[in-house]
């Protein structure tokens, strides 16, 4: 995939994940489903795109492909507990910001919100019957 000037994939890919992401979160509220995942990666997408703060590292932070391994490296402390890690949501959050970041630098094909199953899919699932 081709990268932008900041080494993330393009802005467009990722507002159009934003849109998705967004539309999950809706969906698994509305039926009482957990959303940290999601929410994470919402988190991270709206500061790549300019509108917040790094989730973890705060409002003094540009979005450039260092400082998105940087969001994942300290996410990825938090998930396993390493000492000084920084306070996080919630676990699930942080996985959903390790994952979206790596997706953003092109280091796997789904980012968090392509990590859930779908929806619809659940709605038939042997586990709701």
């Amino acid at each position: 995939m081709d990268l932008d000037e900041n080494g993330l994939v393009p802005r467009e890919r990722i507002k159009a994940h934003r849109v998705n992401c967004r539309a999950r979160i809706e969906r698994r509220r509305s039926r009482g489903r957990d959303t940290d995942l999601l929410d994470g990666a919402l988190a991270l997408y709206e500061w790549v795109l300019g509108e917040a703060s790094a989730p973890i590292s705060g409002p003094a932070v540009a979005p450039t492909a260092a400082a998105v391994g940087v969001e994942e490296r300290l996410a990825r402390s938090a998930i396993y507990g390493e000492r000084g890690a920084p306070e996080v949501v919630s676990q699930g959050w942080a996985v959903g910001i390790e994952s979206t970041a790596m997706w953003l630098r092109d280091l796997t094909d789904e980012p968090a919100d392509g990590l859930l199953p779908d929806e619809e899919a659940e709605l038939y699932s042997d586990s709701d019957v």
